[in-house]
């Protein structure tokens, strides 16, 4: 690794003011499961500008190169205070057209760009949504024609396209009004597993019509790894697990081992772990030593539990204790919706996209 690009999926550190700091670690502590305790222990707040923000990474030692891309929930909170993560409050247009300014200070003192989120995936730690997510087409048009003017950066988006037709439009307005190359997350998911292929043709229709629109492509799953060293598994809304989720690992193993600590688990407090409603026991793997990534539908939790003919819970408890309670649960939660990476290969493969979507959890 030599570069490192950062603010990706519209969530960062800068530009801030003093008051705003915690909010934003809890941003990011809620979109990518960073212990917020790390970040407010390695943040320095250096800058409150994003121009001042790059002179500090600049300041400090390092052996790579860095990227830095302008994040919209930093900015829009910047702006707008706290009304900037309500999600009922619209910006004035003296407030888009600073969420302007301050996009085309910060390509010019050489940010990549500006990056912004439309998922219900991303929350903060609170489970609130990125302040992103309900940005009107004005605030983003907006944004977007003012960075134009700059005649440098890029857009990076990322976004759930509930409503393809309409949510593509102001992607392609914001690329129109800018003259800005813009990549767009592009994933096959399991509710419509097609839709990318729908994605794909508008951004290729937009190509042909002169506008720099891409798509970015995860050349793998997309997934969550779960464990007793993670936060979300399958037994984390349990009760009966929180009251011993505080233990250091070592010992919450010895308690899990507990014959009656393992019927509570199982039996009274399990309930529905969040974990199933994203596929459910047909798309839980074991991870595997090594890991393995392209799993068989054989080899899924429920498969091995129907063979077995024990509760698919049970067989989940098991794996999570092995290795001394490091034990890894996979789901694929993109890019798997048929088993096999067919449809990877077909968007990779597309003329109008690019691998990426590479984040490893740092943005």
């Amino acid at each position: 690794v030599t570069t490192v690009v950062m603010g990706n999926c519209g969530v960062g550190f800068a530009p801030v003011e003093s008051g705003r700091r915690d909010w934003l670690i809890g941003l990011m502590e809620g979109v990518e499961d960073i212990p917020g305790t790390a970040l407010a222990e390695g943040i320095q707040w250096e800058w409150e500008s994003f121009p001042e923000y790059l002179d500090a990474i600049e300041r400090r030692p390092h052996a790579i190169d860095f990227g830095a891309q302008l994040p919209h929930a930093a900015l829009r909170t910047f702006v707008m205070g706290e009304r900037g993560s309500d999600h009922t409050a619209v910006p004035s247009q003296d407030e888009i057209d600073r969420m302007g300014a301050l996009a085309q200070e910060a390509v010019r003192a050489g940010a990549l760009g500006f990056t912004t989120s439309r998922t219900i995936n991303h929350k903060t730690v609170d489970g609130e949504p990125t302040p992103s997510l309900t940005a009107t087409p004005e605030e983003l048009i907006g944004i977007a024609r003012a960075m134009g003017q700059t005649g440098v950066g890029v857009f990076e988006v990322v976004a759930d396209f509930g409503d393809l037709e309409s949510e593509f439009a102001i992607l392609r307005e914001m690329t129109a009004v800018s003259g800005r190359p813009m990549s767009i997350t592009v994933l096959q998911n399991d509710v419509a597993p097609r839709q990318w292929r729908e994605l794909l043709d508008l951004i290729g229709r937009a190509v042909a019509d002169g506008l720099p629109m891409k798509g970015q492509v995860a050349a793998r799953a997309v997934g969550l790894l779960m464990s007793h060293e993670a936060k979300l598994h399958p037994f984390a809304g349990s009760a009966a697990y929180q009251a011993i989720a505080h233990l250091p690992l070592e010992d919450r193993v010895r308690k899990l081992r507990d014959p009656e600590v393992r019927r509570k688990i199982l039996t009274v407090e399990a309930g529905a772990p969040p974990l199933f409603t994203l596929g459910g026991a047909e798309k839980l793997f074991a991870l595997g030593d090594p890991p393995q990534y392209e799993p068989d539908p054989a080899d899924s939790i429920g498969a091995r539990a129907r063979r077995a003919g024990i509760d698919p819970f049970e067989l989940a408890y098991d794996e999570m204790l092995a290795n001394d309670g490091r034990g890894v649960l996979y789901t694929p939660v993109m890019n798997y919706a048929d088993f096999k990476f067919d449809a990877v290969r077909e968007m990779l493969s597309d003329p109008n996209t690019v691998p990426g979507l590479g984040d490893a959890g740092a943005h």
